[in-house]
C-alpha cells in the first residue's frame, strides 16, 4: 500500500487526542496503535468514496470517537483497562506499526472470518477478545510453540522483541504447529455456534475465562457454565466431578479418559459415569476413524489390600455376573488381584443361567 506514510501521519493525529493509562501512555501500546492505524485507514478510504458509504458494514464503528479506546464492541470493559486514562501517550506510530497492521493479512481471525461472521459484532468482539487472552495470558503452551517456530525460523530470542514477534504472526499461522492451534481455536467456535445465546454467555464467562486447567463442581455454581466449558477443545482440561454430575449430562466432545477414584457398590452407577463420557460423536469415535485401536480409557486407582480393592473386586464381580445373565462369555477373571485364575463355570451351567436375547423363533 503506498499510502502508508500518509496512514501513519493520519494516526498519529488520532493518538494525540487519545488519553490512555500509565502503562499504555509510557510505553507503546499495539492495541491502541492497531486501533488508530485502522481507523485512519478507515478515515482516508472513506474521504476517497462517494457520500453514503459511511455506514458500510463495521466502517461506522471504527469511526467512532470512542474506537480507539473501546474497540469494534465500543464498550468499557476489563480489556481496555489501558486503554483509558487521562495521560497523553509519550510515544508514536512507526510505519513499521501500520505496515504490520494493514499489511499483507494472513492473522488468525481471518482464516476464521467464516465462523465469525455468524455472530453479531458485540459478541463477536468478546470472543475474539477472550480467545486472545487466553491463548496469551492462559495458554502457556501456545507461547512456547510459538516462540519454538520463531526461533526455527531463525529469529532471535536474546532478547525478546515485541516487533519482531508480531511480524512473524502470519507465519506461525502456517506452519505445522500454527495449524494445529487454528484446528483447535476452530473447533471451539464451530461447538460454540452451535450454543444458544446463554450457553454462549456460560462459556465465556465460566473457566475459559478465568483459564483453570482443573475444575470442579462447588455449591451454588452452574454445572451447566462446567459443562459447556469442558466440552469445548479449551480450559479445563479436567474435570473433578462429583454425584450430582454422574447422570444427565454430556461430557464427551473433547474428553476421552475417566478416572474412577471413588467406587460405589452398585455396578450400575459406575456405567452411569461411564456413559457421560462414551457416547455418540464422542471424542474417541472420532479418533476411531483414524484408527481401530483408540480406546476410550476407564481408569481405577486402587490401592491393593485396602477396603477399596475388596469394592473394586466386588463392584466388578458383580458387573461381570450381570454381562454373563445378558448372555456374554463367562469370564470372571479380568478384574482379579489374584494369581491364581479361578476355576472356571462349568459349561451346562453357564448355558442354563444364561439369558437368550435372541428373537423367538
Amino acid at each position: 500500500m503506498s499510502r502508508f506514510p500518509e496512514i501513519t501521519k493520519a494516526a498519529n493525529q488520532i493518538l494525540r487526542d487519545v488519553r490512555l493509562g500509565k502503562t499504555a501512555a509510557e510505553r507503546l501500546d499495539y492495541q491502541v496503535a492497531k486501533r488508530c492505524v485502522e481507523q485512519a485507514a478507515a478515515q482516508l478510504w472513506i474521504s476517497s468514496k462517494k457520500s453514503g458509504c459511511r455506514d458500510k458494514g463495521n466502517i461506522k464503528y471504527l469511526l467512532a470517537t470512542d474506537y480507539v479506546q473501546l474497540g469494534l464492541d465500543l464498550a468499557e470493559d476489563s480489556f481496555e483497562n489501558d486503554s483509558v486514562g487521562v495521560e497523553r501517550p509519550r510515544w508514536e506510530i512507526s510505519d513499521r506499526v501500520t505496515r504490520m497492521v494493514l499489511g499483507d493479512g494472513g492473522s488468525l481471525w481471518e482464516g476464521l472470518s467464516n465462523l465469525l461472521d455468524e455472530l453479531d459484532r458485540v459478541l463477536r468482539v468478546r470472543v475474539v477478545e477472550q480467545l486472545a487472552r487466553y491463548l496469551t495470558y492462559k495458554q502457556v503452551t501456545f507461547l512456547a510453540d510459538f516462540l519454538t517456530e520463531g526461533r526455527a525460523a531463525g529469529l532471535s530470542m536474546e532478547p525478546i522483541e515485541s516487533a519482531t514477534l508480531l511480524e512473524f504472526m502470519p507465519v506461525f499461522w502456517r506452519t505445522d504447529t500454527g495449524q494445529q492451534w487454528q484446528k483447535q481455536i476452530r473447533n471451539f467456535l464451530s461447538y460454540f455456534l452451535q450454543r444458544d445465546s446463554r450457553q454462549q454467555l456460560e462459556i465465556l464467562d465460566g473457566p475459559i475465562k478465568t483459564g483453570d486447567f482443573v475444575r470442579h463442581t462447588r455449591d451454588g455454581e452452574s454445572r451447566e457454565r462446567l459443562r459447556e466449558a469442558f466440552n469445548t477443545p479449551l480450559y479445563p482440561m479436567i474435570l473433578v466431578a462429583n454425584e450430582v454430575m454422574q447422570e444427565g449430562l454430556d461430557l464427551h466432545k473433547h474428553c476421552r479418559r475417566i478416572v474412577h477414584h471413588d467406587l460405589v457398590w452398585n455396578p450400575a452407577q459406575i456405567e452411569q459415569r461411564i456413559g457421560r463420557i462414551d457416547r455418540l460423536g464422542s471424542l474417541t469415535s472420532k479418533l476411531r476413524k483414524n484408527g481401530e485401536d483408540v480406546t476410550l480409557d476407564i481408569l481405577y486407582p486402587v490401592i491393593r489390600g485396602t477396603i477399596d480393592e475388596r469394592l473394586f473386586q466386588t463392584v466388578k464381580t458383580r458387573e461381570k455376573w450381570l454381562e454373563f445373565l445378558l448372555g456374554a462369555a463367562p469370564n470372571f477373571s479380568d478384574y482379579s488381584f489374584v494369581d491364581e485364575e479361578p476355576p472356571p463355570l462349568p459349561e451346562q451351567l453357564g448355558t442354563d443361567l444364561a439369558i437368550d436375547l435372541g428373537p423367538r423363533k
